[in-house]
């Protein structure tokens, strides 16, 4: 009978529960519309976000038959292993093209750029010192991120923005300055190169008119004005052949034809060079996609709950909440009301 008595008492009476909840039915109702009052608050009160992404690629080889000239002629004077790109190759390739995209965007330079002049922005720096200001455009500019995308191919930009369409205003001016630098990096690291090419071969030039002063010298104080010497055996570690250039004896072929190659190499006027900077200055009016993307297929998504997931929240929660405090304050109620009759 005891046993019995103490599992009756232990068990729970859902139609007393029921009983107790109906009874505290207008406590429930007015904490459920306070709670849906607080989600409409918080609605309208939370500042929206979207993240934008869109897609971007290497662009096709096709966009770079126009600089075969530049190509062919840096992989011509460039000596390298077979099997090793040139510098023409490394420069103009689709990859190496994305690589300079992805590095010129990273720095934030461009991003900063453009989110000084949107509103927002411009209300929180107005107050600020210059170095504040660089804090918070930094801190808005690492909204913007650069993931890697399912191919090897492409790279998935996101930026998150309060303002959905200001959102893709912003990603794309990004994406149009930051092309813009790329283009300008691009020639200049061209013109850069070339640079180096002519200097390189006019100081081999110079070298050679060196040497050939020294043999044209040799050849006047032994009287050799006319060849003694068409060809000579020169000989090379590994096998004999030919050699009319840097060889010791050179001074053989006379000093009036060693003087005329000295006058040629001085009247050089390295016209390749003239017609490549020709071919660069051409290039640089010449559109070119440098990247592939579509800004039509940028993606935005927005993070915040839809209204109706909050509203709908707000009432289970309020409900909840509500029939929580009926519950436990009719149990005090009784505990207390069961105290009173033991002390009377």
């Amino acid at each position: 009978m005891k046993k019995n008595l103490t599992l009756h008492n232990d068990e729970i009476d859902l139609a007393e529960i029921l009983q107790t909840l109906w009874s505290g039915k207008k406590i429930i109702i007015i904490i459920t519309f306070f709670s849906i009052f607080t989600a409409i608050g918080y609605i309208y009160q939370k500042p929206s976000s979207f993240r934008s992404s869109l897609i971007i690629n290497q662009t096709t080889s096709s966009q770079f038959i126009k600089f075969l000239p530049l190509i062919d002629f840096l992989t011509e004077t460039d000596q390298i292993k077979e099997g090793t790109p040139s510098a023409g190759e490394e420069l103009v390739n689709s990859k190496q093209i994305l690589d300079r995209f992805t590095s010129e965007i990273i720095d934030y330079d461009e991003v900063i750029a453009v989110l000084k002049n949107t509103e927002i922005i411009k209300k929180k720096i107005s107050q600020l010192s210059e170095k504040d200001q660089l804090d918070v455009l930094y801190n808005f500019a690492q909204l913007l991120t650069l993931n890697k995308g399912k191919k090897n191919d492409e790279i998935i930009l996101e930026f998150i923005w309060p303002n959905k369409i200001e959102s893709r205003y912003i990603i794309e001016q990004i994406m149009k300055l930051t092309l813009v630098n790329v283009k300008k990096t691009f020639f200049s690291d061209v013109v850069d190169y070339l640079k180096i090419k002519k200097n390189k071969i006019m100081t081999t030039d110079f070298k050679r008119i060196e040497f050939l002063k020294e043999q044209s010298s040799i050849a006047r104080g032994l009287n050799l004005a006319e060849s003694e010497e068409t060809n000579f055996i020169y000989y090379d570690r590994n096998n004999l052949s030919l050699n009319i250039t840097q060889d010791p004896a050179y001074y053989l072929r006379g000093h009036r034809a060693i003087d005329k190659e000295i006058d040629l190499i001085k009247e050089r006027k390295y016209g390749n060079f003239a017609e490549l900077e020709k071919l660069i200055n051409i290039l640089k009016t010449t559109e070119t996609k440098w990247v592939e993307y579509n800004i039509f297929l940028l993606k935005t998504k927005s993070l915040n709950y839809s209204k109706a997931e909050i509203l709908m929240a707000s009432i289970v929660l309020g409900l909840i909440i509500g029939g929580i405090y009926v519950l436990i304050s009719n149990r005090l109620l009784v505990s207390k009301s069961a105290r009173t009759k033991k002390t009377n």
